[in-house]
């Protein structure tokens, strides 16, 4: 945009609407007005950062439609998921999709993730076992720090018959965490499958038998 606008211009809107629509962290242009004879109005939606992906080559943040954001204006990182398992990298600047199915699965996944995962004191969601396009897609791994391994199954992005919903499993983990302080104790890291529709299965890494809930 040039330093000066005439709100006489007829396509003064239209041309704030396009500007402002090409920002990486603007999400949608809800309303531009100009109202004489100098005033400006514009009501945007704006982007928010739901997981960084740790790829090959740097840390990157997306929202949850796995649109990649500005790395540098980006607030602490230790704020989200960190994504891994994802074998590309960006195919376009700050603003556009990363078209990769298991970085947009990671994505949903952490979306319906955010107002829990830190309650729930996961860290990392691994996609590098989620294969699109496939007749058994493989299961995207939720972790906590201390080495529990969670398997969430499908992303929500993903319809797929018998899958159990978002919220059941969400409700699940919290249960367990509220019985036991977190996914972690008594004695773990575990393994913890929430993928059955009757109960949760939870075993030691330490391959031991799994246990059901």
């Amino acid at each position: 945009l040039p330093d000066n606008l005439n709100t006489l211009d007829a396509d003064l809107a239209k041309n704030l609407r396009d500007a402002f629509a090409l920002h990486p962290w603007v999400r949608e242009v809800n309303e531009v007005r100009v109202i004489h004879p100098e005033t400006i109005r514009v009501k945007l939606a704006y982007r928010e950062p739901v997981a960084v992906v740790r790829t090959a080559r740097s840390l990157e943040a997306v929202d949850c439609d796995g649109v990649l954001l500005p790395a540098a204006e980006l607030p602490d990182p230790q704020l989200y998921l960190t994504v891994t398992g994802v074998r590309s990298t960006p195919s376009g600047p700050a603003g556009t999709a990363w078209d990769d199915p298991a970085l947009q699965a990671a994505a949903a996944t952490a979306d319906a993730l955010s107002p829990h995962h830190r309650t729930l004191g996961l860290t990392t969601i691994d996609v590098s076992g989620f294969r699109a396009g496939s007749g058994n897609q493989g299961s995207v791994y939720l972790l906590t720090e201390q080495g529990t391994r969670v398997k969430w199954g499908r992303p929500p992005n993903v319809d797929y018959p018998g899958e159990v919903p978002v919220e059941d499993k969400i409700e699940r983990l919290t249960k367990y965490v509220s019985e036991n302080e977190s996914l972690d104790k008594p004695s773990g890291p575990y393994e913890i499958d929430i993928t059955h529709w009757q109960e949760i299965s939870i075993r030691s890494r330490s391959q031991t038998p799994p246990r059901s809930r």
